[in-house]
């Protein structure tokens, strides 16, 4: 399954190449975080065939960088799992240094080095070909479509960089090369073998290191799957948690209840989070109830000098998104009152900041979804990094439930983000994207986050022409993936859905017209359930997806306007 699964992504990395809809989508990233996810897949096989996995960072490189991570990862992942494929016995090294270019780019080096087979001179030029597989009968046992190499350098070219190779035949190999990134933060990275080692270490299953019963917060966010992750995080901690999915929620909350803790998100409509606390302050004059109650923002935008920024607006501290489950509780116990905490010795001891509910290893194990059909499925989905989304939820139970919120808000997110295109509403455009972006990433749909990150940038700088050039591939991605994690939630095999033909589906909306023309919104909405039991494509789902967000607001005028 695992060896059809790389043919199938290669084919369709190749063909998307070969069709120019591969684009380069930069975004800020903390590059130990990279490292740290090519370092755990290739770990896994490495282990598996008893091979040496060494890792040299240099530690005077700049942590932040900008750049396309997922491109550039993909790339070096090829190369390190390639290394490990092509290597019997001894070790592969992966060496990544970098020079300063200017005060905004450094030069990153990559190089990965192996004591494996090795690689003909006369054979090296046709090591990039498409389909072309070098001294194929040595290595026929070994998987594999000859399109590995060759996606690499589209992708590195893609970045104006180029892979050089150095090999001798049955010594080894040495492959590397330089790519030009941008810096959001020139501080160090430090020792990152130090810190891997120390995680691996000291990974432990996820308990709680406290207990607060007598404890109550508020947490403000416009995306209610925040508001499930926080709740599911905290409910071990038996503190009460009270949610309000908007300003004017949070402000009538405040009002009549006394609150330890306020989490407030940063970027939300009709009044964002600085408003938001601005007229708590002002309320709070006058009632005292949470006057001297400490506001924690809540942001997704956790860059360099961020905590300045948001206590000279008032607030007591920040919170990045997604939230991470150590770092929520060890803010909680910065502010709760000592006579409301309970502490949990154990859970502290040697306690991991990673908000990993198990370890590394157990993570990376293919096996370790067997037991659970909705994992299975999510682990199916292509745009879903199963194991992202259950550091970022804690554990399965957590992740179920915002995977449920997540389709929830999409059955109407899209065609709100379309409307706001179609209206000119940048302002509400950009908070919508924004939220995306943060939903997304908090269930592990990594490149759904990152187009919608970009989206939000082009909103925040008001690039109209991109906008309007990349809305409808990113909410394309986003319809198919709400289709798929619907599908993996009613532990089905989106992919395995049935097609529907024009004549049925536009024979089904006639009947959806006809039922909402007599008020009969339960007929039609079973009707819709039906056809969310086949295969739409890309225009049927999205008119689809208008007419069922009409039907469960009662729209009767809009419904019998778009069928």
């Amino acid at each position: 399954g695992r060896t059809l699964l790389s043919l199938i992504n290669d084919l369709l990395d190749s063909s998307r190449i070969d069709a120019g809809k591969m684009e380069l989508v930069p975004v800020e990233y903390d590059l130990s975080s990279v490292l740290n996810d090519l370092v755990n897949m290739t770990a896994v096989r490495a282990e598996e065939k008893n091979l040496k996995l060494l890792v040299n960072v240099a530690e005077d490189i700049p942590h932040l960088l900008y750049g396309d991570d997922t491109r550039l990862k993909q790339a070096v992942l090829n190369i390190l799992t390639n290394a490990v494929k092509y290597t019997r016995e001894g070790s592969v090294t992966f060496d990544v240094t970098a020079e300063k270019r200017d005060e905004e780019h450094i030069a990153l080096h990559i190089s990965v080095t192996d004591t494996g087979i090795g690689i003909k001179q006369e054979d090296i030029p046709h090591l990039f070909t498409a389909y072309e597989r070098i001294d194929e009968a040595r290595n026929h046992g070994i998987e594999g479509t000859g399109l590995g190499m060759n996606i690499v350098t589209s992708i590195l070219a893609m970045m104006d960089s180029e892979l050089h190779v150095q090999s001798t035949y049955g010594v080894g190999s040495k492959f590397y090369f330089t790519v030009e990134q941008g810096v959001k933060n020139w501080e160090p990275i430090g020792n990152f073998t130090e810190m891997y080692e120390k995680s691996i270490e000291s990974a432990v299953n996820y308990t709680e290191a406290f207990h607060a019963p007598d404890a109550r917060i508020l947490v403000v966010d416009d995306t209610r799957m925040n508001l499930t992750v926080i709740r599911g995080l905290l409910k071990t901690t038996q503190i009460r948690v009270d949610t309000a999915e908007s300003g004017r929620e949070a402000l009538a909350l405040v009002d009549k209840t006394r609150y330890d803790v306020i989490f407030l998100d940063q970027r939300m409509p009709e009044m964002d989070g600085i408003e938001t606390l601005k007229r708590m302050q002002s309320l709070c004059l006058c009632n005292d109830l949470n006057r001297r109650t400490p506001v924690v923002m809540l942001t997704a935008d956790a860059v360099a000098g961020a905590r300045e920024r948001f206590i000279e607006a008032g607030f007591d501290d920040y919170l990045s998104k997604p939230v991470n489950g150590r770092k929520l509780e060890k803010m909680l116990l910065r502010y709760l009152s000592e006579e409301k905490v309970q502490y949990i010795k154990e859970a502290l001891d040697d306690a991991p900041d990673d908000g990993a509910s198990e370890s590394k290893k157990d993570a990376n194990d293919p096996a370790r979804h067997g037991g659970s059909e909705f994992l299975a499925a999510m682990a199916k989905i292509a745009d879903i990094d199963v194991e992202a989304g259950l550091s970022n939820c804690m554990n399965e139970e957590i992740l179920n439930e915002t995977v449920g919120d997540f389709v929830i808000g999409a059955q109407t997110a899209p065609a709100e983000i379309e409307g706001y295109v179609e209206k000119e509403d940048w302002e509400n455009y950009t908070i919508r994207v924004h939220a995306l972006k943060s939903s997304a990433r908090i269930i592990g749909a990594a490149k759904l986050s990152e187009e919608a990150a970009y989206l939000e940038k082009c909103g925040d700088e008001k690039n109209i022409d991109e906008i309007r050039a990349k809305t409808g591939e990113m909410l394309a991605r986003y319809r198919a993936l709400k289709d798929a994690l619907e599908a993996a939630l009613e532990g089905k095999d989106a992919s395995n859905l049935p097609p529907i033909d024009e004549e049925m589906y536009a024979g089904a909306l006639s009947n959806v017209k006809e039922l909402v023309e007599a008020f009969d919104y339960d007929g039609a909405g079973d009707i819709l359930s039906m056809l969310n039991g086949y295969a739409l494509n890309d225009s049927q789902r999205a008119l689809y997806d208008k007419v069922s967000a009409a039907v469960r607001k009662l729209d009767r005028d809009g419904i019998l306007e778009m069928i």
